[in-house]
C-alpha cells in the first residue's frame, strides 16, 4: 500500500514539474512575441 501512495505522490510531483515547465516556456514565448 505504501508503495502505491508513494507512486501517486511521485506522479503528482512529475505532473507539477511538467506543467510548471510548460507554463514557463509559454511565458517566455509570449515575451518574445511581444518584443
Amino acid at each position: 500500500m505504501i508503495k502505491l501512495v508513494w507512486l501517486a505522490v511521485l506522479i503528482q510531483e512529475l505532473k507539477k514539474n511538467y506543467y510548471a515547465k510548460k507554463f514557463q516556456l509559454n511565458l517566455k514565448s509570449k515575451k518574445n512575441y511581444i518584443k
